[in-house]
């Protein structure tokens, strides 16, 4: 029921923000670096990853595990593109739990918005075919062409 799946998606968005925030400080403050393009293609294999999973499912009891690790791609590459601000150093700390707090918060409010959404279409017989079927193939479908323009800084579909 709606308790039930409430439990299973407090307990992956909160697995997700844990990977997210430690990648996300210790990459802006320089403990972990990884080139902002790698960072960016580890971001859209892990879109991709979630895509696959909801069509030939994977994760199963690992599944919070891996959603910290996808938390932790996506902080790596906010980082990257965080740490190009040119701040001073006190004004580091207080800017990057600013947005931290706030791109929290916006995830928060999103899921609590969606999840009743998405369990009431779940009990639709259009459910599994055309949301979880067709709009799980467009995702990674978009999610393999993000890879291949970051990986080999490509424009396939954007004019540049």
């Amino acid at each position: 029921g709606i308790a039930a799946a409430t439990r299973t998606a407090a307990a992956l968005l909160a697995a997700f923000a844990i990977g997210q925030a430690i990648a996300l400080w210790a990459g802006y403050f320089g403990v972990v670096r990884v080139p902002s393009q790698w960072a960016s293609v580890a971001l859209a294999l892990s879109v991709f990853a979630i895509a696959w999973n909801n069509l030939r499912p994977f994760a199963g009891r690992r599944a919070p595990a891996i959603v910290g690790f996808m938390g932790a791609c996506h902080g790596l590459a906010m980082s990257g593109a965080l740490a190009n601000m040119a701040l001073p150093t006190r004004s580091r700390v207080v800017a990057l739990g600013g947005f931290h707090l706030g791109v929290e918060l916006a995830m928060l409010v999103v899921c609590v918005l969606a999840l009743p959404v998405w369990f009431a279409a779940s009990r639709s017989r259009f459910y599994p075919r055309v949301v979880m079927g067709v709009g799980s193939l467009a995702i990674a479908w978009m999610a393999v062409v993000w890879v291949l323009e970051r990986a080999f800084s490509l424009a396939l579909f954007a004019g540049r």
